[in-house]
């Protein structure tokens, strides 16, 4: 591959050193500046930059506890501005550490409004941190309730004490339609505890419409399952993989069935791959795979040689042994959509994503600052301060929400400027799909003139 087209991409950004003025404002304490946060006034820190940093910088999560402490006992319930207005402080629970950091916040944090807010946040919590939290008796019962429904997709939350007590007093003056989803939630998990909750229930309900339903769960406990796929399973003799493999009609079918072979025959994958890898079939990644290597251990050598994965304890995906699935396994891919507000994992923007593909390079990325700013309402950019340096790329946002080439390219500055080896290649994806691999610049170039990754269509400087 020629250096002019390498898929390394490096933004053309403005450096000086200007003091980051922007990121030195404080955090409302009145009601009148929490107004004046929530319009994003410059006088106070970017809402969205708090929330993104106050989970991983102890210094903004010190202060935003001060302005909570603050802020929260002169919220009136039922005054919709102030309410609307303390929202714009609060986290979404959904970002990586929120959780965390609010259990361990509430530790300190005597009954009352403060302790809500935090209780809220840590209901997603998974683990004995987010369990202990949950056993205290002035948990509200908005937050066991909202701790029920986000952990339903985990299979459920461990039952406590906590929980009965306060949710089965509190049953009677909920809303119709929340007693049901509770007690159909309830129904479903696998404690005796839970059973024995409803039970009770249905004797203090058991005229009411609620006693029904309560009996029919009973009789019949439901069961939560997650969505199966909308594929038939793949069969399992390896005769039915190999025609499979040869049918073109369904290209990702086709890939799958070859990569079932490799887990079961990876010598006699390779061969059929090998006899298949023409012009009539664009080649996929677990094809360049299979050419590579001739054998599944060898691959894990190769990779464990080039610094891409650890000991080589980790398995290769299965019907999927590719090398951008066995580094997505060793955390050096990071996936998300240029096209929507909801990623793939919660709301999306440029400085958000800075800091999480930050994380796979964590000593390179240490002690920087990132920041995404809207000029006169026209154009964004994504300011970074490092080093005391301050970086600005003007992001083309015309196509997508997300300019990926621009976000990458700041990274891929930033890195170099600081003598470190690691580099953010955007690997082909489909449709609005970003696949963002991080290595050594040497290990992605590689890989990419072996045929082992695929550059994004599309590819500009």
């Amino acid at each position: 591959m020629r250096e002019a087209t390498a898929p390394i991409p490096y933004a053309s950004a403005e450096v000086d050193d200007v003091a980051p003025t922007r990121l030195m404002q404080p955090l409302p304490m009145t009601l009148r500046e929490l107004e004046r946060f929530a319009q994003e006034d410059e006088d106070f820190l970017p809402p969205h930059w708090v929330r993104m940093r106050l989970a991983v910088d102890p210094e903004v999560g010190a202060a935003w506890l001060q302005s909570l402490r603050a802020l929260a006992p002169l919220v009136t319930p039922g005054d919709k501005a102030s309410e609307e207005a303390l929202e714009v402080l609060i986290p979404d629970s959904r970002r990586e550490g929120i959780a965390g950091f609010a259990a361990q916040a509430v530790d300190n944090e005597p009954p009352g409004p403060v302790a809500d807010h935090l209780f809220a946040l840590a209901a997603s919590g998974r683990g004995e941190r987010g369990d202990r939290v949950f056993e205290r008796m002035d948990v509200p019962v908005s937050a066991h309730l909202l701790r029920l429904s986000t952990l339903r997709d985990h299979g459920g939350m461990p039952w406590s004490e906590a929980f009965e007590t306060r949710v089965f007093s509190a049953m009677g003056s909920l809303p119709r339609e929340a007693q049901a989803w509770t007690v159909r939630l309830v129904a479903e998990l696998k404690d005796p505890a839970a059973r024995a909750f409803l039970v009770r229930l249905e004797a203090a309900v058991s005229a009411a419409p609620l006693g029904a339903e309560i009996r029919r769960f009973l009789a019949e406990p439901p069961t939560f399952e997650l969505p199966a796929f909308e594929e038939d399973p793949l069969p399992d003799d390896i005769e039915a993989l190999e025609l499979l493999a040869l049918d073109p009609r369904k290209p990702e079918r086709r890939v799958l069935a070859l990569g079932a072979m490799a887990d079961r025959d990876w010598p006699r994958a390779r061969r059929l791959a090998s006899s298949i890898a023409s012009d009539e079939w664009r080649l996929d990644e677990v094809v360049g795979a299979l050419l590579i290597h001739p054998s599944r251990s060898v691959m894990l050598e190769d990779f464990e040689r080039r610094g891409l994965i650890g000991d080589g304890s980790i398995a290769l995906p299965k019907y999927r042994p590719s090398a951008r699935e066995l580094m997505r396994r060793h955390g050096r891919v990071v996936r998300f959509d240029t096209a929507s507000q909801e990623g793939l994992d919660g709301i999306v923007d440029h400085d958000a994503l800075a800091y999480r593909l930050a994380r796979i390079a964590p000593v390179t990325f240490e002690g920087v600052d990132f920041l995404e700013e809207l000029d006169n309402g026209e154009s964004i950019a994504l300011e970074a301060w490092v080093d005391g340096r301050h970086y600005r790329v003007e992001l083309d946002t015309g196509r997508s929400v997300i300019d990926p080439y621009g976000l990458l390219g700041l990274l891929n500055v930033i890195a170099r400027d600081r003598k470190r080896p690691e580099r953010f290649m955007l690997a082909a994806a489909d449709k609005s799909v970003a696949d963002v691999v991080v290595a050594p610049e040497k290990e992605l170039r590689s890989l990419v003139d072996a045929g082992l990754l695929w550059i994004r269509a599309g590819f500009k400087w």
